[in-house]
Formats: structure tokens, C-alpha cells, sequence
């Protein structure tokens, strides 16, 4: 928990108030006086400004996305939705999730249909 809270400090934008606090704490290490970020740190080291920062998109309140998103209660019910796609360059997502025995599996295709290309990804924690 120490360790995704860090890494969540070190990944804050440079216009946020912690942002010098934790970029100071991260260079060097004092000898008395230590902080929990010192410690933290120290033991984890990591450093904010080798961290990538992804800013986050922003949106109106008006904004329609320009894909479609269609979800089907079962695999049957996503057949007979396929038969309405019928442009030819259009890309599809089919996408599965399940909890099995406690895991998380997750299962996705992308399929381009203006070239016939498919990419899959199966992933399960």
C-alpha cells in the first residue's frame, strides 16, 4: 500500500502543491529529520521526474464520442447484432470478462474489417 501511494505522489502534475515537496524529498536524504516521504523514498527509489505524468483528458459537457458502443447480454444476441454492421471499413472490439475461482480473466479482439486483420489479448490476474 506504502508503494502504490508513493508512486502515486510521484506521478502528480508539476502544478500540484506536493509536487515540489516530493520531488525535493526524492533527491537526497537527510541525516536527522527524516520525513515518511524520505523514508519512502529512500526505500522505493523513486524518482518523480523518471515517472511519466499522462494529464487527463477533458472533455465538454455536450461531447458525443464518434464510435458506437453496443453491449449484448450474450453471445447469441451479439451474432444477430453483427449482421447489422455492414460497412466495410469499419474496426469491431468483442471483448469477455469472467471471475473464475477468484480470478480475473479478460479476453479481446480487434478486428478491422477493411483489411481483415485481427489482433487478440487474453489476460488474467
Amino acid at each position: 500500500m506504502c508503494h502504490r501511494a508513493y508512486t502515486r505522489l510521484c506521478t502528480l502534475p508539476e502544478l500540484h502543491p506536493l509536487h515540489g515537496l516530493i520531488s525535493r524529498a526524492a533527491k537526497h536524504y537527510p541525516k536527522q529529520h527524516h520525513l515518511a516521504l524520505h523514508e519512502l523514498a529512500h526505500m522505493y527509489q523513486l524518482r518523480p521526474d523518471s515517472i511519466e505524468t499522462i494529464l487527463p483528458a477533458r472533455f465538454g459537457p455536450y461531447w458525443r464520442p464518434k464510435h458506437s458502443i453496443e453491449i449484448t447480454e450474450d453471445k447469441d444476441a451479439a451474432r444477430e447484432g453483427k449482421k447489422k454492421w455492414r460497412r466495410k471499413d469499419s474496426i469491431r472490439v468483442y471483448m469477455d470478462g469472467s471471475d473464475v475461482d477468484g480470478g480475473v480473466g479478460a479476453a479481446a479482439v480487434l478486428y478491422n474489417v477493411g483489411n481483415g486483420a485481427s489482433i487478440m489479448a487474453l489476460m488474467t490476474m
